[in-house]
């Protein structure tokens, strides 16, 4: 049970109801947002010089995340008829490559395919969906990891925020299947 495990606890021992309510489900998006990844791998590395280790490191922060909650979340939502279930995956996805990161555009791309997969099988008020930020997201993680690199031209977490809020809450006569977050022009 490992979807279990990763619900808070006061969400993995509640009752359907509770667990509704204390996961926002007055919006109808009950446990809709889920981050499936924490950003780069800090050990980027050219496709043959990848190591199974790092693979499996990567699809298990990445992929792994999003498989346990959404097998966790989409039984009640199909119950309900209602509910998002999102994924965050990355622009070397959505582009297809990602130079030097082979690994980590895998695991994103596997997010975003799984996701799709899982919207088709939804009907009525249930659906997934992909935000794939496309660039470096301004946080302090990643301002250490890259100290001379100018953070001017990444993506504000707020923005990705808004974006996520922005497809979450589409009225029933429409909806959104994936969108993309840039960086502001220079």
């Amino acid at each position: 049970q490992p979807a279990r495990a990763m619900l808070p606890a006061t969400a993995a021992n509640a009752s359907s109801t509770q667990r509704r309510e204390n996961m926002g489900g007055g919006t109808g998006v009950w446990g809709g947002a889920w981050a499936a990844g924490k950003g780069r791998s800090r050990t980027a590395q050219p496709a043959h010089q990848a190591s199974t280790r790092e693979l499996r490191r990567l699809f298990a922060v990445n992929f792994d995340t999003l498989f346990h909650a959404t097998t966790a979340l989409l039984p009640g939502m199909l119950a309900r008829g209602e509910g998002v279930i999102l994924g965050i995956s990355a622009g070397q996805a959505l582009r297809g490559e990602g130079p030097g990161a082979a690994l980590y555009t895998a695991s994103k791309a596997a997010v975003a395919a799984f996701l799709r997969s899982v919207d088709a099988e939804c009907s009525g008020g249930v659906s997934a969906a992909v935000l794939y930020p496309v660039g470096t997201l301004d946080t302090p993680a990643n301002r250490s990891a890259m100290p001379d690199a100018d953070p001017a031209g990444w993506i504000d977490p707020e923005e990705v925020a808004a974006s996520a809020l922005h497809l979450l809450t589409r009225g029933p006569r429409g909806r959104l299947r994936e969108i993309s977050v840039y960086p502001a022009k220079p």
